[in-house]
């Protein structure tokens, strides 16, 4: 997805800040973790109509990695560095963040930015069947 298209998909939503004492919202272009399902995501997983993973995916130029580095760190703050090619944004209680990865080689990339909630994912436990105990 280029950059205008992001913007589009920024101005189309209308972004919900987190709970919390922090100073920044802990959001990326109109996405945030464990946001409603009714809102626009590219990919979703939902629980009890909440989001617990978003994923955002793009591929271009060594300039796209720059200009989305940029645009993330002006918006969420300073990163964390997790692994190689891996930046992540933590909320307050760490039960939510933000990841950008990015891959490649040559002149070639592809972006993925991945919002994640454990409080929604933590929900899946009730949807997984009781084991009945077995009787010797």
């Amino acid at each position: 997805m280029s950059a205008s298209r992001w913007s589009v998909i920024a101005v189309l939503l209308t972004p919900t800040l987190l709970g919390g004492q922090s100073t920044r919202p802990f959001v990326y272009r109109g996405f945030r973790p464990g946001m409603s399902y009714t809102e626009f995501a590219a990919r979703a997983h939902v629980i009890d109509g909440r989001t617990s993973v978003i994923s955002l995916m793009d591929s271009g130029s060594v300039a796209l990695v720059k200009r989305t580095q940029d645009d993330m760190r002006r918006q969420l703050g300073p990163t964390q560095r997790r692994e190689r090619s891996m930046w992540e944004w933590t909320s307050a209680k760490g039960r939510r963040f933000i990841r950008l990865n990015w891959r490649g080689r040559a002149a070639w990339r592809v972006v993925s930015i991945t919002l994640n909630d454990r409080d929604v994912m933590s929900r899946i436990r009730n949807y997984v069947p009781k084991t009945k105990q077995r009787t010797p």
